[in-house]
């Protein structure tokens, strides 16, 4: 799946003129001419090789291309850095950031929905000291 694409269309408002210009400004410094130049490199879908962004799209890919990994302090790839390999890292760990958000929140709504004292007791178990509040 190509960068910022999702199994359906990608909707929300456009991207914002300034951040049209920013971002291409960016897609330059990384060494391309245009947005569709860097489209296999960066893995952009057809819509967003023509200039199309959503805003959070360009947001993303902004925030992929100036990452700590990719660019230093003066907006300037380091020699011999692929681009591509940058996006594709962040956006791999955005994923991964997101799913472990996502497994936490899932576990924190099944421990809400155990009753107290079996959760004491587990606590207990595991060498955990437990207060009943009502004491």
């Amino acid at each position: 799946m190509s960068f910022g694409s999702t199994p359906r269309a990608s909707s929300g408002p456009p991207a914002s003129p300034k951040q049209l210009s920013y971002l291409l400004d960016l897609v330059r410094k990384a060494g391309f001419e245009v947005f569709n130049n860097a489209r296999r490199s960066l893995g952009l879908t057809q819509k967003q090789s023509k200039g199309r962004f959503t805003g959070k799209e360009a947001s993303a890919l902004i925030d992929a291309l100036i990452s700590a990994e990719g660019m230093d302090r003066t907006g300037e790839l380091p020699e011999g850095t692929d681009v591509g390999d940058v996006v594709r890292a962040t956006t791999r760990v955005r994923r991964e950031e997101a799913a472990e958000a996502k497994r936490i929140e899932m576990q924190a709504a099944i421990v809400r929905g155990v009753a107290a004292d079996l959760l004491a007791d587990e606590l207990r178990r595991r060498g955990w000291s437990v207060e009943d509040p009502a004491s």
